[in-house]
């Protein structure tokens, strides 16, 4: 009789080798964490954070709240983390390392978090969380963070306690950087927009200027300078930033655009963010706008309107062009409460199941199509990302201000890892040789080489070489993606195969930051294995940039033009040591967790994951309790309390009887058939209701009200 061990063992072996039916949803693992934050960190690894809560991944009895996902294996690695990054921001940086920062005051065993700089450097043998880096200037809650052109991270906003919308008494809107450049400066637009400057939206353009969006407002802002400059029309028809929260992604940035960024933002609510209202019920938006800021366009563009409306919604830039859109909401807002007439604690309800593919290159009218549908719901804190083999790895949801299992919430803690396969999962894919492992900023070109089985019969005009940059996943953001496609021609020999000639990334970092990315060829819409590739020179500073080689000529013929010189084909190597920090005696290296058994013909089905997470092996040592510091003695806020959302001055109504339909039935192994072309009738601009001052914001002798508001001078509100 098999041990259970060796059981899920061979179902792991058989999970890796089973073959994905396209437009799926496969459960993978169960990781014991709710994955609010999640990125990739190398070519089979993806790293995840939960709020430091009592999570049932646990190292000798002590909870976890971050840890490693082999994509290979499909087993969890914990990984100690001291400092509370619920509601942290982050990006990768030049250098290859991974930034997370902010987060929340102590809870639940862990350290004050709102100050944390946390770094992760995915190349060492055994990755850890290095925290020992000086802190922060100020406290920072729901913080955006950007990579910019000489890979260091700017380091936008947020709030300094735990609030549904930020108010007057808890803004920070100022911004500073990593690596330190001194104190911390005002940014004026957070400041004009402080209910609805948490997450604030953030591009860098290949101009070298950030396009921020905060409420209801966008700017140019020069990181170098400190400049800001305004101009631009009212963001139209919905909240799109949080707790609104739209989907909001870039364009793929090609040559035939000239590597331009769109901003492109979906959905989203409008509301007088007041909990005292039915929150669940307010209505979301299906408009879709977008704008090119370096084109000098001052007007959002209305484009192709969803077939109904989302919040929450989170999209990932696919290798061929489109964007994924998945998780969120049909109405609501993003958040938890025990007011505004939560489901259990959730301010958003229902579920939307229904992913979707919107396909930029498409006539209007024609862009979006049915993905498929998965039965999990994915609320607030859910994330997704994309992999290397060209899947989404989609994970967590937790309306809860702690972990609630199932048996105790509709919407629980959930801490599910599920795949999602593309439509181009059924097609045979491509196996280019002549990958490198880093791409400069101008240089010579490379040769890929493809066979005639790899072309299956598509045009050499098809073929395309494009580097995405994942970014970091949290709330539905992702700071930092990218897609850009480079510049190819062809020689296209006899024996029906091909050399694809292709230039290096376009002479300027702020097409696409320096830092970690994957590199894919996609032959007429299909790609290969992405390659985990590192764009610029691998460090923090300025980046060497390089005259750009003319690429041959494209056409036919037996002689294939070589490249002057050659590219790395081999990663760059881990530091010798890691200076800053040398490895914790605590840092957990075994793998613990359940592998869920995929449904296919290849493996056996199970009913359920084991009834308990398997222990960690004996030689895990023991977490020492110097891991926790004690609390900060950072100065309190100005109120005697930390506001939460569900603090009120009075009960909330009663909740209305919930209409949530059950959820669509599971995607078989067959696609989901497309719908016909979404309505596409104009949205209604933003009129949100009246304002109404909420009890509970209304000042008092101090001049903050309950929840901590208080009214801006001659805000007339």
């Amino acid at each position: 009789m098999l041990t259970t061990k060796l059981l899920w063992s061979l179902l792991a072996a058989m999970a890796v080798v089973a073959d994905p039916a396209p437009g799926t949803f496969e459960l993978i693992a169960d990781q014991g964490i709710s994955q609010l934050i999640m990125f990739l960190g190398s070519q089979n690894k993806l790293y995840t954070m939960d709020r430091s809560n009592n999570n049932p991944l646990k190292v000798n009895g002590k909870a976890i709240w971050a840890a490693e996902f082999d994509l290979g294996n499909r087993q969890t690695r914990p990984m100690t983390l001291a400092k509370n990054p619920f509601c942290a921001g982050g990006s990768s940086l030049g250098d290859g390392r991974f930034l997370v920062v902010g987060g929340q005051s102590p809870e639940t065993g862990s350290a004050e978090g709102r100050k944390a700089i946390r770094l992760l450097d995915p190349r060492i043998g055994t990755p850890y969380w290095d925290e020992s880096s000086p802190p922060l200037t100020t406290n920072r809650w729901y913080v955006t963070v950007e990579t910019l052109t000489d890979g260091s991270a700017i380091i936008i906003g947020g709030s300094t306690a735990l609030v549904y919308v930020n108010s007057w008494a808890y803004d920070n809107p100022t911004y500073e950087f990593y690596p330190s450049r001194g104190a911390p400066k005002k940014m004026q637009l957070l400041a004009d927009t402080t209910t609805l400057n948490l997450y604030a939206l953030t591009w860098l353009l290949p101009s070298g200027k950030l396009f921020i969006q905060s409420g209801n407002t966008a700017s140019l802002f020069d990181p170098n300078a400190g400049v800001e400059t305004r101009g631009f029309s009212n963001v139209p028809f919905s909240v799109r930033v949080y707790p609104g929260s739209g989907a909001s992604a870039s364009l793929p940035q090609t040559p035939d655009n000239n590597w331009d960024l769109r901003v492109f933002i979906c959905g989203g609510t409008n509301s007088n963010w007041s909990l005292g209202q039915a929150v669940t019920k307010l209505k979301s938006d299906n408009s879709c706008i977008s704008i090119s800021p370096d084109k000098g366009e001052k007007s959002w563009t209305t484009e192709d309107s969803m077939d109904q409306g989302r919040v929450m919604g989170e999209f990932v830039s696919l290798p061929d062009g489109r964007l994924f859109l998945v998780n969120g909401a049909l109405s609501g807002t993003a958040g938890y409460s025990f007011s505004g007439w939560p489901v259990g604690e959730s301010l958003a309800d229902p579920p939307a199941f229904e992913a979707k593919y919107y396909d930029p290159s498409k006539p209007q009218g024609q862009r979006w199509s049915s993905a498929g549908s998965s039965t999990i719901p994915r609320m607030y804190h859910s994330s997704a990302t994309l992999l290397p083999d060209g899947s989404v790895a989609i994970a967590g949801s937790n309306p809860n201000g702690s972990y609630q299992s199932k048996a105790n919430r509709k919407y629980f803690s959930d801490s599910r890892i599920e795949y999602f396969y593309p439509d181009y999962f059924g097609k045979p894919r491509p196996k280019p040789t002549g990958l490198p492992t880093q791409l400069k900023y101008g240089g010579n070109w490379f040769n890929v080489a493809l066979t005639a089985a790899d072309l299956n019969g598509a045009q050499p005009q098809s073929v395309k070489a494009v580097v995405i940059r994942g970014g970091f996943a949290t709330h539905g953001i992702h700071m930092g993606q990218r897609h850009v496609q480079l510049k190819t021609s062809y020689t296209a020999t006899p024996d029906g195969a091909l050399t694809l000639h292709v230039s290096q990334i376009p002479p300027n970092p702020a097409i696409i930051a320096p830092g970690p990315a994957l590199l894919f060829i996609v032959v007429n819409g299909v790609p290969s294995q992405g390659q985990y590739i590192t764009v610029g020179d691998g460090v923090i500073g300025t980046q060497s940039i390089a005259p750009v080689q003319d690429l041959p000529v494209a056409g036919s013929g037996s002689v294939v033009p070589i490249a002057n010189g050659t590219l790395p084909t081999t990663p760059i190597p881990p530091p010798v040591t890691n200076a800053s920090n040398p490895v914790p005696s605590n840092v957990a290296s075994a793998s613990i967790g359940s592998v869920i058994a995929p449904v296919s013909s290849a493996s056996p089905v199970l009913s359920s994951p084991p009834a308990s997470v398997p222990p960690a092996v004996s030689s895990v040592p023991p977490v020492v309790s110097s891991v926790v510091p004690p609390p900060s003695s950072a100065a309190p806020p100005p109120v005697s309390t930390t506001p939460k959302p569900q603090t009120t001055t009075a009960a909330p109504p009663p909740p209305p009887p919930t209409t949530t339909s059950k959820a669509p039935a599971p995607t078989t192994t067959t696609k989901a058939p497309v719908p016909p072309p979404p309505t596409t009738t104009k949205a209604a601009p933003w009129s949100p209701p009246p304002w109404v001052w909420p009890t509970a914001w209304i000042p008092g002798a101090n001049g903050f009200g309950a929840a901590g508001y208080k009214r801006a001078m001659n805000a007339g509100q």
